[in-house]
């Protein structure tokens, strides 16, 4: 009370000092200063009536100040008691929206999982249409490569049969040809074989008589050996050729293979039944390389009549 007194008259003072410096200043001044004035007492007189009302505000005593705190205190409890109605009106209303969005969670939720499993049974359904689509196009495939593959082996073994006929035909073929070749070679040979020592010459030249007859240049003489006509110097180009291009047998009398001309003496350089020298010292026999260890068995080639294998490699 005492502060609000001493405020009170503190305003009180500084609106009188203003009133009074402008009052001082008015005497010399204009209209305007007046209205200022005016005014400023207008305010001292609103302030001195406020101050009437605090005044008697504050000479109240206890009892009323008791109860005027109870009707605020009983203000405050009833504003607290509106405040947490609304309040749990409001937790009413949020709890409730939340139990909305739950039910409503749940029941997208529920709808998703029905949507889900009806799409996963129509793809299952997809799944297994292909399935069987693809099984049944296996099985026709199959059924279809089956019957090719049967078709090819038949074609397979018609051709195979053809081809070993023509085989067959070329082989007879084949065979008459050299029949009939080896049969002219057989004539060609032993047209070209020298009636005097027996044997097809190897080189040239190859002399011929007036009616035809071949010698060779080892046996030839003034007469023809066949005919006894002159022989002359006839020589026979075409025998020559024909030597030359004609396989020929071993000289050796056990061999029966034949060469041409340019593998000929190869093979008679290291044919196993070529003519070799008895080593005994004392035997001066000549005999074929396969039949040395029956030479050496001869009583007249040596005293031991038991043979020893020797090395066969010897050279002539």
């Amino acid at each position: 009370k005492n502060c609000t007194d001493l405020q009170i008259d503190v305003n009180e003072n500084k609106i009188e000092n203003k009133a009074s410096d402008l009052e001082i200043k008015s005497n010399g001044t204009s209209k305007t200063c007046e209205l200022e004035i005016r005014c400023l007492k207008l305010e001292i007189e609103s302030g001195k009536n406020n101050v009437k009302e605090v005044e008697v505000a504050n000479k109240k005593t206890p009892i009323e100040l008791n109860v005027v705190i109870e009707e605020n205190k009983k203000q405050h409890e009833s504003q607290i008691e509106v405040l947490k109605a609304q309040h749990a009106e409001e937790m009413e209303e949020c709890l409730k929206k939340v139990k909305d969005w739950k039910a409503t969670k749940i029941i997208f939720h529920e709808e998703n999982e029905k949507k889900h499993s009806e799409e996963k049974k129509c793809l299952q359904l997809q799944i297994e249409a292909m399935r069987t689509k693809m099984n049944e196009m296996k099985d026709e495939n199959k059924y279809l490569l089956d019957q090719t593959q049967e078709e090819n082996v038949k074609k397979h073994a018609e051709e195979k049969k053809c081809l070993q006929l023509k085989i067959e035909a070329m082989r007879t073929e084949m065979k008459e040809v050299k029949d009939e070749n080896k049969h002219l070679l057989d004539q060609m040979k032993e047209k070209l074989e020298c009636p005097v020592c027996m044997e097809i010459p190897r080189s040239g030249p190859v002399y011929v008589c007036p009616n035809g007859h071949f010698v060779c240049k080892k046996c030839k003489t003034d007469s023809c050996p066949p005919c006894r006509v002159a022989m002359g110097d006839g020589k026979s180009l075409l025998a020559v050729l024909v030597i030359e291009n004609i396989d020929h047998k071993c000289k050796f009398v056990y061999c029966e293979e034949v060469f041409g001309l340019d593998k000929l003496e190869d093979h008679e350089k290291q044919c196993k039944h070529r003519i070799v020298s008895c080593p005994q010292v004392s035997c001066r026999e000549e005999v074929p390389l396969s039949k040395l260890l029956d030479h050496f068995g001869n009583l007249t080639c040596t005293n031991d009549a038991v043979p020893q294998v020797i090395d066969n490699t010897s050279k002539s």
